[in-house]
């Protein structure tokens, strides 16, 4: 099914059960708003491009494939700028093929907002393009997840439960705010935001673990990083202004360097068992350390 609009006061939606269905809404601007729903089926598509002004845009698939190579449902929403809000709701075995897997979302500037919620063989790519951010990810089983905002508002929660894990984030300055919670499998994630309101959280739990936040170059800075168990890692470097950093890894590979370089900085850190390792650099202003160590 093909809708094309062509501006002024579009609304449109779609209503497909079964399998192999495809969608495409294209409204090129004005007071849009699309709903597609695809249900009781694998092997959807959906794609919406709404170029402009007041987005909105919702999407639920639901769908399972157990071939093998073959993949559930697709969905890819396109909004370039103004009010935009996206939400995607995906379930079982989403896009295994082809690659990159389950749900995009690229809103271009202005008021954005996107929800993704996936449950099996997840990925998400979100790029919101500045303006109001904020961006939720929500996967279970496999995960991806990337999201970079490029400034303003911006706020993004990822919550990816078990298997490969990952994540990203790059928010590139503004009022950021930016929380990972992974869980088990080979967890990595890396958070930059490049400047003002900082706060960063990464918590990860179980195998893999690694993290990196930077926040490179001032304002108001935070990080609390809480790894729990097998082959922590840890960078972290900060930069200037109101710096503070809680690390905590628990158990196995540990290591972990540090940072901060200037102003009111703080830092404390507990490893508890096995590999242990630290390293710290603080350079000027505020400074106060802690670091506990035990076996």
């Amino acid at each position: 099914m093909i809708i094309d609009q062509s501006g002024n006061r579009n609304k449109a939606k779609v209503d497909q059960a079964g399998s192999r269905n495809e969608s495409t809404i294209d409204q090129m601007g004005n007071d849009n708003t699309a709903i597609v729903d695809q249900t009781a089926g694998d092997l959807d598509e959906s794609y919406i491009d709404q170029s402009g002004n007041r987005n909105r845009a919702m999407v639920t698939q639901d769908g399972i494939n157990l071939g093998f190579g073959i993949g559930g449902n697709y969905s890819d929403i396109d909004q370039s700028g103004n009010d935009n809000t996206a939400t995607v709701d995906q379930e079982f075995h989403n896009d295994v093929l082809p690659l990159p897997l389950g749900s995009f979302i690229d809103q271009s500037g202005n008021r954005n907002d996107a929800t993704v919620t996936q449950v099996g063989i997840n990925s998400s790519i979100i790029d919101q393009g500045g303006n109001g951010n904020s961006a939720t990810v929500d996967q279970t089983i496999a995960n991806g997840s990337f999201i970079d905002q490029s400034g303003n508002r911006n706020k993004a929660v990822v919550d990816q439960s078990g298997l490969v894990n990952l994540s990203g984030i790059d928010q590139a300055g503004n009022n950021n705010i930016a929380t990972v919670n992974q869980v088990g499998g080979l967890n990595a994630s890396a958070i930059n935001q490049f400047g003002n309101g900082g706060m960063a959280d990464v918590s990860q739990n179980g195998l893999g673990n690694i993290s990196s936040v930077t926040q490179l170059s001032g304002n108001g800075n935070k990080a609390t990083v809480t790894q729990n168990g097998a082959f922590n890692v840890n960078l972290l470097l900060q930069n200037g202004n109101n710096n503070a950093s809680t690390i905590s890894q628990t158990g196995n590979g540990n290591v972990n360097f540090s940072g901060q370089n200037g102003n009111n900085n703080t830092f404390a850190l507990s490893q508890t068992g096995n590999g242990l390792i630290s390293s710290l650099s603080q350079s000027g202003n505020g400074n106060w350390t802690t670091v506990t160590q035990s076996n």
